[in-house]
């Protein structure tokens, strides 16, 4: 058929219920570019469009802390782009060669890593970059998503680096010291030291140099 052929009635009230989506963003398709209702030109997302979706994807991977994976489904939600696990997908597959990102850390919803059609290097060297974090692989190559899994929403907890408490458990000793750091109770409870100092006859210095003594 000749492109330059008008397109009879019929053919042109089908146009607004046909188009082209990637990954989510509507492509409309021109009428001389369709046969029989089929496009044979596919438009796509211009540049600027593709890069702001996936730095979207790329600023969530970021967050992802050392021995914890996400799904790319999760990733996706987190990004604002619900149900759009293969834009995440097709964002690593193009993932700037000078990018610093942990793409290592995301994997499929069943737990494994996603399989590539090759001959199983890249995976592999997925799993090996995962294991030296901490994240363990059962018999089967799957990753326990309850241990594992980045819950971004969670709070802190326990040690950090050097044993110094975190997140909640500074907030909650916080909360006890609070009332009793008050100046009025720092200064009672120095009166009430030094009297009892005084009644078991033992001087300041006597009490400094003892103390030093047993913290070493």
């Amino acid at each position: 058929m000749n492109p330059e052929t008008p397109w009879p009635e019929k053919h042109d009230r089908l146009q607004p219920r046909i188009g082209y989506k990637y990954e989510g963003v509507s492509c409309p398709v021109r009428k001389d570019t369709r046969v029989l209702g089929l496009p044979r030109a596919l438009s796509s997302p211009s540049m600027a469009e593709r890069d702001s979706l996936h730095e979207k994807v790329y600023a969530v991977i970021r967050r992802i802390p050392r021995g914890r994976v996400a799904t790319y489904g999760q990733i996706a939600a987190l990004a604002g782009l619900p149900r759009r696990a293969r834009l995440v997908g097709t964002a690593l597959r193009e993932t700037p060669e000078d990018l610093d990102l942990p793409w290592q850390r995301v994997i499929n919803a069943g737990g494994r890593v996603s399989a590539r059609g090759g001959l199983g290097v890249e995976e592999g060297y997925q799993r090996h970059l995962l294991e030296e974090e901490g994240v363990a692989f059962d018999s089967h190559g799957r990753v326990d998503l309850e241990r594992f899994g980045w819950d971004p929403d969670a709070m802190p907890s326990g040690r950090g680096k050097g044993g110094r408490p975190r997140g909640s458990a500074v907030r909650a000793i916080a909360a006890i010291l609070r009332p009793l750091g008050t100046p009025e109770r720092a200064e009672g409870a120095k009166r009430y030291l030094k009297s009892d100092l005084d009644f078991l006859g033992v001087t300041t210095p006597d009490l400094r140099a003892a103390v030093r003594l047993w913290l070493k």
